[in-house]
Order: structure tokens, then sequence, then C-alpha cells
């Protein structure tokens, strides 16, 4: 991969922000409505889609393609119905298309105009460390074709013994997979 056909941000953050923030290019994915605009974006891991602000939504003029129903975390906000479209992010030469959900009822976020989800951030390579001072953020697009695996880097750069120990998620053991299955095990109880 050549440099220039790979694009690459890093951003170091003040610990009293406790939020990742930074400015992306947005665009239209309507060519016959070319519009763009450097918007706030919150980078958000926790966030499945990428949301856009109505006001964005109307600037760059894009056409709801269907709803979605969002929920917030341990359901700290209601299920809703939002609009969605279809965007770009500009990363350097680059412009990915991506789905968005249009905000209608305002984020927590006011200062931002977009939350970038998952839906984004696994198009490229994420990584979150610090300086011991800051928080630093990362972001390469497109993937480099490696995962960032700190098993494999840490014993390469530290001298001293490393305790590695790799973990693989088991979608069986999560929380949510636990509480199906005793609603539904008491459901089949309750039948008999």
């Amino acid at each position: 991969m050549k440099l220039k056909d790979s694009f690459a941000y890093t951003g170091r953050f003040p610990i009293f922000r406790d939020r990742i923030v930074s400015k992306v290019l947005l665009s239209s994915d309507n060519p016959n409505c070319p519009r763009s605009t450097f918007v706030k974006a919150f980078w958000d891991t926790g966030a499945s889609m990428c949301i856009v602000t109505e006001e964005v939504a109307k600037f760059l003029n894009l056409k709801p393609t269907g709803t979605m129903q969002l929920r917030g975390a341990f359901n700290s906000r209601k299920e809703c119905t939002m609009s969605t479209a279809r965007i770009c992010i500009v990363l350097g030469a680059f412009q990915i298309p991506i789905d968005v959900a249009i905000d209608s009822i305002g984020s927590s976020e006011k200062d931002c105009d977009i939350v970038l989800g998952l839906n984004f951030i696994m198009k490229g390579d994420f990584a979150f460390t610090h300086d011991g001072e800051q928080p630093v953020f990362s972001f390469c697009y497109p993937p480099l074709g490696h995962p960032i695996d700190f098993t494999t880097i840490a014993p390469k750069i530290h001298s001293d013994p490393i305790c590695n120990t790799v973990l693989n998620s088991d979608p069986d053991e999560s929380a949510e997979y636990r509480l199906q299955k005793v609603i539904i095990d008491d459901l089949m109880e309750n039948k008999e």
C-alpha cells in the first residue's frame, strides 16, 4: 500500500474533555446536489450507527431512504424511530459512503453535528491509547490488514517480561444472551 493510498489521523485530547471529538468533512451522496461541510464529530464506539443532526441533513439535502429503531445502552434512552439516509465521509482522497440516522430529537452532544458510530469506525483501524498525560486516538483508512494486537507488540517494545492473555469473546457468554436464555427457560417451564 502506498502512502497516498491511505489516510491516517491522530489526535491528542485533554483528559478533562472525557470524549473524542474531531473535525470531519461530510458530503452528500447525491451527485445531482454535491454539497459538503466540515463538522464537529463525536467518535462513539458504543453507537452502532452514525447519526447526523437535522441541520446537517438539511444542508446536505439528504433524502431519507428508510427508518430504523435506535435505543441507548442499558435502556438509558427510550427507543425511537429515525429516518436514515446516505452520506459520504471524506478522508483525504477517499469518499466513504455510509448510512446515517437523522437525529430529530437532539443529541446529548449539543456541540457536535455527527456521531461516528461503529458502522463507520469498523471501516478503518481505530486505536485508543495514552501518553501518560492525555488520551491519544488514531484512525487509519483503509485498514492496514492486520489488527493491532498488544500481545505481539508489547514484547517487542518492552525488555521486561510481559504476561500475555488472549481472550476471544463468546456471544453465548454475554449478559444479554444469558438474560434471553433465562426468559426462554422460564417460558418453557410455564408451558409444561
